[in-house]
């Protein structure tokens, strides 16, 4: 697993930096209840470097790999961006399994049932795909940045602040107790123990 520590894709919104559990990915893409390793980093780091972990697993799986079921790698960055976002297992194999034709129109009937600030969170990290999947291209960093100033300029502080909340609301399960951590049991606060 890479840590992702860029956030220039993320809105220029203060995100708390706290001790979070980086979640063991199954060798199918799916994340698992367990903690593969600890780090303390904001909410996008978090997203980002899981997303990252997701598309590196998905893209290893023979499925993908059919005649008829060929994925691309933007399309598997949408699958995984979707996935981590939602948790929803179901659609993750849906969308792996699906045929090429019906790909597209499966993925947009999905995204139309999220609500908006998780539409606009997967827009933004869509758009900010190229970096996933480079692992963060100075040049890319550099081109999104400007682009992020130019979208978010004209943005109102309570649509970041939304963005903001839904990335702690994905993330903050993954969060350590810190005085449990401290005595070597590592406890997740939502998620079972480890």
């Amino acid at each position: 697993m890479k840590l992702m520590r860029s956030q220039t894709w993320a809105p220029k919104v203060s995100s708390k930096t706290k001790l979070r559990a980086l979640p063991y990915i199954m060798p199918s893409g799916h994340l698992s209840g367990s903690a593969l390793l600890t780090w303390k980093c904001t909410a996008f780091q978090w997203f980002s470097t899981v997303v990252r972990a997701v598309i590196e697993k998905i893209k290893a799986r023979s499925i993908i790999n059919k005649r008829s079921r060929y994925k691309t790698y933007r399309q598997l960055t949408e699958i995984a961006i979707y996935y981590v976002l939602t948790s929803n297992e179901s659609a993750l194999e849906r969308l792996l399994c699906c045929r090429r034709r019906g790909f597209r129109g499966l993925l947009y009937f999905l995204i139309k049932r999220l609500d908006e600030p998780m539409r606009f969170c997967f827009d933004q990290a869509l758009s900010s795909a190229l970096w996933l999947e480079l692992r963060g291209n100075p040049r890319v960093q550099s081109n999104k940045q400007y682009v992020l100033e130019t979208v978010y300029e004209p943005m109102v502080h309570g649509r970041s602040r939304q963005i903001t909340m839904c990335m702690n609301a994905i993330s903050d399960p993954w969060i350590i107790d810190g005085i449990a951590y401290t005595r070597g049991m590592c406890f997740l606060s939502s998620r079972g123990s480890v």
